[in-house]
């Protein structure tokens, strides 16, 4: 399944929707990644302020890739 991440709306909703598809609180995901609950609360609600390893490690946990794909193509 893809899911088309154009803003920080739709990586937010992305991440939440991984989260609980996979059956996961955020205090699980937090637990996996050595981090606060709040911690990771704050990742979900703004992604784009965390680290590209921090949303990498997040989406290994969530068992998914990322992907790049160029418009037009």
């Amino acid at each position: 399944m893809y899911y088309r991440v154009g803003t920080e709306k739709h990586l937010r909703n992305y991440l939440k929707a991984l989260r609980q598809r996979n059956g996961l609180s955020q205090a699980q995901v937090a637990a996996q990644l050595g981090v606060t609950q709040q911690t990771y609360q704050r990742h979900e609600a703004q992604p784009f302020k965390m680290s590209s390893e921090k949303l990498l490690a997040i989406l290994a946990i969530l068992n998914t890739d990322l992907m790049f794909r160029f418009k037009g193509e």
